[in-house]
């Protein structure tokens, strides 16, 4: 912000996020070519980074901005393998999708840069384990409900768990889509867990969900494919120090090494899904509550601090 002078231009809905417009000018264009081209022009704009909207690139070039890149999320079922035409250059998020965008672009312009989650917040935010004790085993998912994040496999799991571990509960963070012509999964979901309430939550939309996700113990990405990149749902639970179980689509593999970092599943499968709890619900060992991790922190620290004392 000292060197920069940043523009968000929001082409789905004019609801953004209050960190948008704390940091720079919020303007709603919806996908008006014409609209953006002139504010583009305008504003004598510098340098345009965009996400899979080709309507950005065209609307960029027309106006002569001298900088123009795309950043890819995943290849999202080909929203990223749009034209690449004019472009200075493209960031993926993953290696994965490196190959398919060479095919469109010359492999020098294309950068992999990873999404990046500061550990340091998570360390410094204590867990909120929204009152369930410190016994209970929080398997927990932050997300938009959309039918491809497929929420729903979850709670078919939790129906098949919850007999024999009354212990685990489901914790779901996120709520509806607001693109205007969003199915109101929410109330789909809460259908399907009916009878399960003791044993799944749903907090609604948080905007800064840290101190939930630092009091999850397990956590979970079992979208289908063409629905993510990296999710930063999982990197967030993974900086944690938290198992984390993925279905093995799109880039997840990248992430997540089977057997070691967590479990990966194949898509859909609910018998995979809950053979991996189970076994994570059984493994102590795999399984730190936050406040004991915190705790053996602290003593680590002090132990230190007694040899260097004993030493001197």
């Amino acid at each position: 912000q000292d060197e920069f002078t940043f523009t968000f231009l929001a082409s789905h809905v004019p609801e953004v996020l209050p960190r948008f417009h704390e940091i720079g000018t919020v303007v709603y264009l919806g996908q008006d070519y014409p609209r953006i081209l002139r504010y583009l022009r305008d504003q004598r704009v510098d340098l345009v980074q965009y996400a899979n909207l080709r309507l950005y690139a065209d609307a960029a070039l027309g106006a002569g901005v001298p900088v123009v890149i795309e950043r890819t999320d995943g290849l999202r079922g080909g929203a990223g393998l749009r034209s690449k035409a004019g472009l200075n250059a493209v960031i993926a998020s993953t290696r994965g999708t490196v190959e398919p965008l060479a095919r469109l672009i010359a492999r020098e312009k294309i950068t992999v840069i990873y999404n990046g989650i500061d550990a340091s917040q998570f360390d410094a935010t204590p867990p909120d384990r929204l009152g369930f004790p410190d016994e209970d085993i929080l398997i927990g998912r932050v997300s938009r409900f959309a039918e491809g994040k497929n929420l729903g496999l979850l709670i078919e799991a939790m129906r098949t768990l919850h007999p024999h571990y009354p212990q685990a509960k489901l914790v779901l963070v996120g709520g509806n889509s607001k693109m205007p012509t969003a199915t109101d999964y929410d109330s789909v979901l809460r259908q399907q867990a009916a009878g399960l309430e003791a044993c799944i939550h749903f907090t609604g939309y948080v905007e800064d969900p840290t101190a939930i996700i630092r009091g999850f113990d397990i956590g979970t990405c079992v979208s289908r494919p063409n629905n993510e990149g990296i999710p930063n749902s999982l990197l967030e639970s993974m900086a944690c120090g938290q198992p984390v179980i993925g279905t093995r689509v799109d880039d997840l593999p990248e992430i997540i090494t089977d057997g070691e970092n967590g479990f990966l599943i194949e898509d859909n499968s609910v018998e995979q899904l809950t053979t991996a709890l189970t076994r994570l619900i059984e493994d102590a060992a795999a399984i730190i509550p936050p406040w004991l991790t915190l705790l053996i922190k602290r003593v680590r620290g002090k132990l230190r601090l007694l040899w260097r004392s004993l030493g001197s």
